[in-house]
């Protein structure tokens, strides 16, 4: 069992995905923003970070840096609806395992996360 920590902003869309990741046998850590994110990031043993690139207060590519700074071999998973190419790009160069499109198709996440975790 694979332990997640999910950064999501929109409760609803968190409780979605935390759904089908748990149904795969994971265990979600859920965070409403970066701060909190971080904070679980550094309580807990977290096999993967999965998080939104917009975020109140940091974004999503500020929370790739923290996470890769203290832990390099964590894979980070980016989601957003408003992405850009080059911001995927820039993600990607910084350490990012993929950077997902919203609204984030459930089987793409899960074999997204399955290739991270391998």
């Amino acid at each position: 069992m694979s332990i997640i920590l999910l950064i999501e902003d929109n409760e609803r869309m968190a409780k979605i995905l935390a759904r089908h990741m748990e149904i795969e046998g994971h265990q979600v850590i859920l965070a409403p923003d970066a701060e909190t994110g971080l904070d679980s990031f550094r309580q807990n043993k977290v096999d993967l970070v999965l998080t939104d690139l917009k975020l109140p207060e940091k974004s999503g590519l500020e929370v790739l840096q923290a996470v890769k700074d203290e832990n390099p071999m964590i894979p980070v998973v980016m989601m957003t609806a408003h992405g850009t190419i080059e911001t995927a790009v820039k993600a990607v160069k910084e350490g990012a395992f993929d950077f997902l499109q919203k609204p984030v198709d459930p089987e793409h996440l899960l074999l997204t996360i399955g290739k991270a975790l391998e």
